[in-house]
């Protein structure tokens, strides 16, 4: 599957790099009907793609949810573009889904929406307060953002300008740009009396992706500050920064997911909801295909399972790379040998869901150098 953007061109698009986080929206969206997580009333939940183009995540909602979860939704499919709409409609064989045709901004400020997805091209930015305005007292707001550069320090003024805050382009800056968003979204709550609660926050290829519980509570947002502050770097474990470019942020510093949730999300699970079989697999495809697809969709998930306690609450976040310079060490350790030592001398330790290889720890620094070192 290609891992890169795509140019918009004159109409509605498919971008297969997106697959994966589509992916994690039908495992999501299906986790919190089974669990009742977002809606515990016996309506339906209200979902909206707000930015649908040609449909796709609204109608992988549709053909790989099970059915009785999917009877407690109504799923609407909204995009401005007329031609998207039309070929969207024409290859609705299902014919569940409303589809809508308008500016997302004026749709979500007439109705109310208790699950809303943002997948715009390029910055979610102009879009996050009309989504926080839609939702109720309890809602669901997915948030994709692809101007990367802005929000990992490539493009500072573009960082500034949109984000209000500085990302710096070292072995941080994924982390750097989810937690950059993070705040955005958490700020922009506030201005509403709301409060987020992150479920589950990935960097994906081009892309990254926060999905938040959104609460109407005035006095948790007027205690958003405490959940925003900075990451400093230690010049000693800078590689090429200078004295004043220690710092990114404002950022996010609370939790990345929901422990329970994220760590539903498993290889075994998404197979179950999306992994296609010899039965309804395409006539052309090949053993060969189906075998890539599944490869496809666990890794969507890989490594979220795993990590989602540690993502939950405070830790030690290490790219592996950085680990030989800080340690003294001739090359870094076996990621596997490195967590299970950890797990012997009695911390917890995971591999993110990073893109670099990245382990995640509630050791100290001083306690992981001791272990890679030991090793």
């Amino acid at each position: 599957m290609p891992r890169g953007p795509i140019s918009a061109g004159d109409t509605g698009f498919y971008n297969p790099a997106m697959a994966g986080p589509r992916t994690r929206s039908v495992l999501l969206l299906a986790d919190a009907l089974e669990h009742g997580w977002l809606n515990r009333s016996e309506s339906k939940l209200r979902v909206l793609e707000s930015l649908c183009s040609t449909g796709i995540r609204s109608r992988r909602w549709v053909n790989e949810i099970p059915e009785k979860l999917l009877q407690k939704t109504i799923i609407t499919a909204n995009d401005r573009d007329e031609k998207a709409i039309e070929w969207a409609k024409k290859y609705d064989e299902n014919t569940v889904i409303n589809w809508s045709q308008e500016d997302a901004r004026i749709l979500m400020h007439r109705e109310s929406f208790q699950w809303i997805d943002i997948d715009p091209f390029g910055s979610p930015i102009t879009f996050i307060d009309s989504a926080i305005q839609s939702l109720p007292r309890v809602g669901m707001l997915e948030i994709t953002a692809t101007d990367t550069a802005a929000l990992c320090g490539s493009a500072l003024d573009a960082g500034k300008r949109r984000y209000g805050s500085i990302g710096l382009n070292d072995s941080y800056r994924h982390d750097d740009a989810i937690r950059i968003l993070l705040a955005t979204v958490a700020k922009a709550a506030a201005r509403h009396d709301r409060t987020i609660e992150p479920i589950l926050s990935l960097f994906d290829g081009h892309h990254l992706r926060v999905s938040v519980r959104v609460r109407k509570s005035r006095k948790k947002a007027s205690q958003v500050g405490d959940m925003i502050g900075w990451r400093h770097r230690d010049e000693a474990a800078t590689l090429s920064l200078e004295k004043s470019e220690l710092c990114s942020g404002p950022l996010w510093i609370g939790p990345l997911c929901d422990a329970e949730i994220a760590g539903r999300i498993t290889e075994e699970k998404a197979l179950q909801l999306c992994g296609a079989d010899e039965e309804i697999m395409p006539e052309y495809w090949t053993d060969n295909d189906l075998e890539l697809s599944h490869r496809e969709i666990i890794r969507s998930v890989k490594f979220i399972s795993d990590s989602a306690d540690l993502m939950s609450r405070g830790h030690l976040f290490m790219p592996i790379d950085m680990l030989p310079k800080l340690a003294g060490l001739l090359g870094p350790p076996a990621m596997n040998r490195l967590i299970e030592a950890l797990n012997i001398a009695g911390h917890c330790a995971a591999r993110g869901p990073y893109m670099d290889p990245t382990i995640l720890t509630d050791a100290s620094l001083d306690e992981l150098i001791s272990v890679a070192q030991k090793l």
